[in-house]
């Protein structure tokens, strides 16, 4: 049972490192979590990675001196904290911050952080110049990954998908919340995709019982757009756009991003009838 397998990766984990815990169990048992921001099909363990990859990431990382994290960092004026894009010894923390963000709190969370670190690192970009993963951190802690974000540009590997680029697994570590590190990020994600992509908008999705983050893309300037699979069914989460280019004329009948999210939720009726035309 999940319960079975949950408990075994506990005890293990005190005497296996991820990538051999994984290799002892099938995929099938890999825990992925409740990030609406993955796919399936991105479940690889890590561990199916070429060697030589993981070689060449392990060799680029001792060579990286702190004058060259320093130039691939953007220091914010008059902020606390910086950004820059992620190396692969930053996954360990930004797998608690996910898991610490979008998991309920249980004696199982220690083994959601070995199946969110899978998937973060079958998910690496690499060096592809068409993925990024950003952390945003706290320069007065050594090291301390105070923010994570990811951004996607290349063809969806699955379908239905949200469209391209997109940006997901966006989470801050509890004690930094509402300070602007998740602004910072999306606006380092919004700025990849307009000026080194030269894509003219940018998706993500948010669930609809998330107030907060509606109104906070709301204010971004974010809209909802028509899918076949979000928001239907039993799906309770809505795909966002954001235009770079001009600002898209839907009309008045498209609810903003919290109105649809009340459609779907079911907490309030609207007069009259509209549908989202398909583009």
């Amino acid at each position: 049972t999940h319960a079975a397998v949950s408990l075994f990766m506990l005890g293990c984990s005190h005497a296996l490192s991820p990538p051999q815990l994984f290799s002892k169990l099938p995929l099938s048992f890999l825990s992925v979590g409740k990030n609406i921001s993955t796919f399936p099909g991105s479940y690889v363990c890590s561990t199916v990675r070429k060697s030589s990859h993981l070689n060449a990431v392990a060799t680029k990382e001792k060579e990286l001196s702190s004058a060259a994290l320093l130039e691939n960092t953007q220091i914010l004026s008059s902020s606390p904290f910086q950004i820059r894009e992620a190396i692969y010894s930053d996954l360990p923390q930004a797998a608690s911050i996910l898991v610490d963000g979008f998991y309920d709190k249980s004696f199982l969370n220690h083994a959601h952080r070995l199946g969110e670190l899978s998937r973060l690192q079958s998910n690496f970009p690499y060096g592809d110049a068409n993925h990024t993963m950003y952390v945003a951190f706290d320069p007065n802690e050594t090291g301390k990954i105070i923010g994570f974000c990811d951004v996607d540009s290349r063809p969806p590997r699955v379908t239905p998908a949200a469209p391209r680029p997109y940006l997901s697994d966006l989470a801050v570590r509890v004690d930094w919340k509402r300070r602007g590190v998740a602004t910072a990020l999306i606006r380092k994600c919004e700025e990849r995709s307009r000026d080194i992509w030269h894509r003219g908008c940018l998706y993500l999705r948010v669930e609809s019982a998330n107030e907060r983050a509606l109104r906070m893309y709301e204010g971004f300037d974010y809209v909802v757009e028509p899918h076949p699979v979000f928001g239907k069914g039993s799906d309770t989460t809505i795909l966002l756009r954001r235009d770079f280019i001009e600002k898209r004329q839907d009309g008045d009948e498209i609810p903003t991003p919290r109105e649809y999210a009340a459609i779907i939720e079911g907490r309030e009726k609207r007069a009259g009838s509209w549908s989202l035309v398909e583009r």
